[in-house]
């Protein structure tokens, strides 16, 4: 089995990741991690340091996750260049992760539909926009105008994809996990 969780940054997908890995025996794939891991590969580096330089710091000799966050949430077109560049390795990665498998996984990631990966089930994470905002400050410590343009940057890419089913994260973790097992428990059946 493998599930599929998405939604907005700071919806909660984590949190549902981790409750179903841990109740009910699921290997995690997390796109974030993945992405961070390819990231930090040379090969990516040198993209970065070519595709943008002001998001290098030659210093350090690393991408400046903060800067790039900042360019590629206010312009689409320099979003494009990245996301052509990475979506085919995470998807890749979780591929080869997939087929090396023989255990139930769960993918958690932001626009995982995009990404056409062999998933069967959807589950998508969603909250209101207020909470997504407060959540995202304060994890992230992020500037409002660029978590604004990324969230509006996800809803466009995840306005037509597929689900499932939805958690609506607004409340309680309890009304949280009550969700989770009505999802799991129809799953199961």
């Amino acid at each position: 089995m493998i599930l599929g969780i998405f939604g907005f940054t700071g919806s909660g997908k984590t949190t549902v990741t981790k409750y179903i890995t841990e109740k009910y025996n699921f290997k995690a794939i997390d796109l974030d991690v993945i992405s961070r891991e390819i990231m930090d590969l040379e090969e990516s580096q040198n993209f970065v340091k070519m595709t943008f330089p002001q998001a290098y710091n030659m210093q350090t000799q690393k991408v400046d996750r903060k800067i790039l966050r900042e360019i590629i949430f206010n312009s689409p077109i320099e979003n494009q260049k990245l996301s052509q560049y990475m979506w085919p390795k995470i998807k890749e990665h979780v591929i080869q992760t997939i087929t090396s498998s023989k255990e139930n996984i769960i993918i958690d990631g932001a626009i995982l539909p995009k990404l056409n990966i062999p998933v069967d089930k959807y589950i998508y994470v969603s909250a209101d926009q207020q909470d997504l905002l407060h959540r995202i400050k304060v994890r992230d410590n992020a500037n409002e105008n660029t978590t604004y343009e990324l969230l509006k940057y996800q809803g466009e890419l995840l306005y037509e994809s597929v689900k499932d089913f939805e958690i609506h994260n607004n409340s309680s973790i309890e009304k949280l996990y009550q969700q989770i097992e009505i999802i799991m428990k129809k799953i199961k059946d």
